[in-house]
């Protein structure tokens, strides 16, 4: 099952920020996992706390991301992390399921022409949009 890393980060400093990134990167590759948002800015759609960047890296697994977080690989790049950037980082697992028919449909969202329909928010219409 897969595991998630989400990290809110607010950069420091520019040049550590850039060493730390190359180093993590490095690593994630090591131990199988993949970025899937990398630094997107945050926008607050609820709560009251400031919004920031966020990141978010899958792994295959629990353990290869424990394995990560805990080896000396990366325990280089922790050590750059502390006066480049804060951040606060959650752990969690995937669900097995729907998640491989969710992403079957992008999928086949981006390599086809695709139409889906939705009510919008603003006026309750259905409307109609065409993926190419």
């Amino acid at each position: 099952m897969t595991a998630y890393v989400i990290s809110e980060v607010e950069m420091r400093d520019l040049e550590g920020f850039e060493a730390y990134r190359a180093l993590a990167a490095k690593t994630i590759a090591q131990f199988g996992g993949r970025y899937l948002v990398r630094g997107g800015k945050a926008e607050l759609a609820e709560g009251n706390l400031p919004p920031k960047a966020i990141v978010v890296v899958e792994f295959p697994s629990m353990t290869r991301l424990k394995e990560w977080y805990a080896s000396p690989e990366y325990a280089e790049a922790l050590k750059i992390r502390a006066a480049a950037l804060e951040r606060r980082i959650d752990i969690c697992r995937g669900r097995s399921g729907n998640v491989g028919w969710v992403s079957a449909r992008l999928r086949e969202a981006q390599s086809a022409r695709v139409t889906h329909h939705w009510v919008s928010p603003q006026n309750k219409k259905k409307r109609w949009v065409t993926l190419r």
